[in-house]
Parts: structure tokens; sequence; C-alpha cells
């Protein structure tokens, strides 16, 4: 006690100063190392938030890659079956753009599913490419698809809500014009005189699915599902719009698929409904 009383003022003044120091010192280390932890927290957060944000954009990239690849499969087998079952017997017609889409289309998918039962029944298909090994590999790629439908995001519009052979395909038939028929037969491919294509109704656009309700509604109360491409025009000395003439294709539909061919029916659908109508006006 004695000893502590002799301390001066001023010895004991510069003691509190120091351990004030000191304590401020340590504040802020503290502060600092609280500060950095909370930025190095923040720092990890958004990270992870940019790798979620990459790997969903990386998730949405591959299913829409994925759509694609099934949609070549889909739309290249169908087009095959169609060709196949509508050629006359006897008739040669050369398929060998037909099988080189098929065999492109599905072997990007078959790197993406190399399970034995798929392979085998590619392998089948390319071994003896007829109708029903074409329906075979078709029936499994929508299983597939079945699938990988969450995955995808989105039912496939490819894929019936039923098993399919519970559900009649939908199908479009035209003929093919004389001319366009021959001048693709000067470049060494053949063409039936008619075609059938087979199509989803969800994916046709609007201006396409209403002409044809104009032409089919007034009988069927919707579309039938193996409908023809007709044109508008009329009988002599008639007041209303008929659609009894076929239209005669002018493209190739093994090359544009359903969607160039709605599109050329189209234009010449409207064509030919302007022509109508005016000459309708004129005898009114």
């Amino acid at each position: 006690m004695d000893e502590i009383s002799g301390v001066s003022p001023a010895v004991l003044g510069l003691v509190g100063v120091f351990m004030g120091s000191a304590l401020s010192v340590v504040g802020s280390v503290i502060s600092q190392h609280l500060s950095n932890r909370k930025e190095a927290q923040q720092w990890k957060r958004e990270q992870s938030a940019k790798r979620d944000e990459r790997d969903l954009e990386r998730e949405l990239r591959e299913a829409d890659d994925l759509k694609g690849i099934y949609h070549q499969c889909i739309s290249s087998l169908s087009m095959y079956l169609s060709v196949l079952e509508k050629s006359p017997k006897g008739e040669t017609v050369d398929i060998s753009n037909l099988l080189k889409n098929i065999h492109e289309s599905v072997s990007k998918l078959a790197v993406r599913y190399p399970d034995e039962k798929f392979l085998e029944v590619f392998d089948r298909f390319l071994f003896d490419p007829d109708s029903s090994e074409a329906e075979a590999l078709r029936r499994h790629i929508l299983e597939l698809v079945r699938t990988d439908a969450k995955r995808l995001g989105s039912s496939y519009s490819e894929v019936p809500a039923k098993p399919s052979e519970e559900i009649s395909p939908k199908t479009i038939s035209f003929k093919i014009d004389s001319e366009f028929q021959k001048s693709l037969m000067v470049e060494g491919m053949e063409l039936p005189n008619s075609f059938v294509l087979k199509y989803s109704a969800t994916d046709m656009l609007p201006e396409h699915r209403k002409r044809l309700l104009d032409i089919y509604f007034g009988n069927y109360r919707r579309i039938p599902n193996n409908a023809t491409l007709l044109l508008p025009t009329r009988r002599p000395a008639a007041t209303a719009v008929v659609y009894e003439k076929a239209w005669e294709a002018r493209v190739n539909p093994t090359e544009v698929g359903p969607d160039g061919v709605l599109n050329a029916w189209g234009a010449d659908f409207d064509r030919c409904l302007n022509k109508t109508e005016s000459a309708l006006a004129g005898v009114a």
C-alpha cells in the first residue's frame, strides 16, 4: 500500500494513457477483424449466388440444346416414315438425305444417352431402316422425352399425354406441283405425287390454325386429325367462298418440314382468298 501510494501522479497518468491506448488498439483490431470477416462472408455469398446463377444458365442452355436434339430426331423420323408410307409401291424414292438427317440427329442423342437399350434400337434401325424399325426408334425417343420432361422444364409438344397407341396422330396431306416435282427429278430427287406430314397442333401458328378452321369448322367443329390442305375458290355463279381446290406444293417437304409447308400454303391461301372475295364482290 505504501509502495502504491508512493507512485507519483504523473506515473499513474502515463499508465492510464498507455492502458487506454492499448485498449483502443485492441478495439480497432477487433473491429477490423469483424469487418473483414463480414466482408468475407458477403463475398462468399455473392460468389455462391453467381455460381448458382451460372449453374442455372448452364442447365437452361443444356435443356434448350436437348430440346433441339429431340425435335430434330422426332421430326426427321416423322418425315422419313411419311415418305415410306406414302411412296407408291414399286417406285424408287431417294431417301438418302432423310437417312443422313436421322443419323446425325440421333447420333447426337446417343452421345447423351449411351444406354444399352437405346443403342440397340438405333443399331437395328441402321442395319435395316424400314418403317417398323423407324417407328420403334421414334417411340423409344419419345419415351426418353417423357423421362426428361421435368428436366426440360415443360412438357414436350411431340409427347402425347397418353400412350401414342391410344391417340391418332394429326396429319396434313397435300399434292406436289407437277412442274416443281419435275424440276426436282432433274436434280436427282424424287417426290411422290402426294405427301402426308405429321404435325403438333400446339406448335402450329394461330394464323395457320385459323385457316384450317375456316375450311373444316363448319362440318367438323374442329380441325380433323387427317386434314387436307385446300384453297379458297368459288363455284360458277356462287355467292360464297368454298374450299374444294387441292393445294399443290412448290416446296420440298423433306427440307422445309411442317412449318415451311404451312407457310407456303398460307401465302397461297391468302392470295386465293383475296382473289375469290374480289370476284364475289364483282358479282354482287
